[in-house]
């Protein structure tokens, strides 16, 4: 109890630490509804436990002293920062997750050696496509095979394939630059070697049908991608 005969100040003191001390008892009994610092504050000042200038100091920062004391309606943060999350794409280079920037980051007591490893796999593969002219004799023999055949492709037909290569690799950087970028190396990795990929796929297809746009299609534009 408060001995009325104190003076004003040393009754707001005893009073402020009787409130801290049952903040906690009054948060256990709280609805699971209410935040449990908005049910205390109100409880408290409802109940008159406490009505002077110490007391409502510090029981503002629990909530927003209002009116009726204490509001029923759920407070919207978490919903507010669930939603100002970024959603995952494929334009942020978030989706799929184990391919993002974020995923890549090692631990503690990571080999830092091993990191060399894929970027001089990723570095060869980048090389083969300049060995294209090394497929211009076979596919000037394709169905001659010793000597061109009257249906063959000729090297002025052939040699313009490296050259959609070389333009489609050109436009890829200059575009999608941006986006290597925000995904990260093991993003960009991916997505070029799945384009490379079917490029290759593509351009054996072509062969096999003896259809030249196809490798046009396949070694030209993914190819370069």
């Amino acid at each position: 109890s408060i001995d009325a005969a104190e003076p004003q100040h040393l009754r707001d003191q005893i009073a402020a630490m009787l409130l801290l001390r049952s903040t906690r008892l009054v948060q256990l009994a709280a609805p699971s509804s209410l935040p449990p610092a908005r049910w205390t504050q109100g409880f408290l000042l409802r109940s008159h436990v406490c009505q002077s200038p110490v007391c409502v100091s510090i029981c503002q920062p629990l909530g927003k002293i209002g009116s009726a004391g204490f509001s029923t309606k759920p407070t919207s943060a978490p919903q507010e920062q669930r939603a100002a999350e970024p959603q995952p794409s494929i334009r942020e280079g978030t989706w799929p997750r184990f391919l993002s920037k974020e995923a890549i980051v090692a631990g503690p007591g990571f080999p830092r050696v091993l990191a060399a490893v894929p970027s001089f796999l990723v570095q060869i593969s980048i090389g083969s496509v300049y060995a294209w002219s090394m497929w211009n004799f076979p596919l000037m023999h394709e169905l001659g095979v010793v000597a061109a055949a009257p249906s063959d492709w000729t090297l002025s037909t052939v040699v313009g394939v490296f050259s959609l290569t070389a333009t489609s690799l050109g436009f890829t950087t200059f575009f999608l630059g941006p986006w290597a970028e925000r995904a990260g190396p093991r993003y960009a990795a991916a997505a070029s070697a799945t384009c490379y990929g079917t490029a290759l796929a593509l351009s054996s297809a072509g062969c096999f049908t003896h259809c030249l746009p196809l490798i046009y299609l396949g070694y030209g534009v993914l190819g370069g991608m």
